[in-house]
This record gives structure tokens, sequence and C-alpha cells, in this order.
């Protein structure tokens, strides 16, 4: 492996480790560091392909854009039932005013 094969599998290793980073912030609901990771990983992301996978590197790299995968979808998953619960508790809180403005007449 060269130079630029070892940095880019050191930043994907970082990207992996941002995305369980994630997968941790999100299960606590801590959308604003869920967010920032979010930016970290996106930039080492771009800069792991700023230039093309060289033949002896692809399989590594292959290996950890699958494991990339897979945390995505358990992001994708997590950020959808926080999505569908702050849609029950808006809905919830809407019912309640309602209620209260019924009352209030």
């Amino acid at each position: 492996m060269t130079t630029g094969s070892n940095e880019r599998q050191s930043r994907l290793e970082t990207v992996v480790g941002l995305s369980k980073q994630m997968l941790d912030v999100a299960t606590n609901g801590d959308w604003q560091q869920f967010a920032d990771l979010e930016q970290r990983r996106r930039q080492d992301m771009l800069a792991c392909f700023e230039q093309p996978v060289d033949a002896s590197e692809a399989t590594a790299v292959r290996n950890n854009i699958k494991l990339l995968m897979t945390l995505n979808d358990q992001l994708t998953r997590c950020v959808q039932q926080a999505r569908e619960e702050s849609a029950r508790q808006f809905q919830s809180l809407q019912q309640g005013r309602r209620a209260v403005g019924a009352y209030a007449r």
C-alpha cells in the first residue's frame, strides 16, 4: 500500500467510527451532535475519494463501503423513527391545544 492508500484507509476508518458515534448519539436523541458528526463525516468521506482508488486497495475500500452502507441503513431507520415520534408528539400537542380551546369557549 502506498502512503495515499494508507491515508485513505485511515480516513475510511475515521468515517466508520464517526458513523458509529452518530448511531450512538441518534439513539440518545442528541440531534445537534448528530449533525456535527455528520458534517465531519461528510468532509472525511469526500476527502477519501479525491483520488481514484488504486487496485491494490480496492478490496479494503469495498469492505469499508459495505460497512458504511450497513451503518447508514441503521442511521436512516433511527432518524425515521425519531421523525415519526416527533410527528406523533406534535399531533398530540395539536389535539391538546384544540381541546383546551374548546373548553375555553
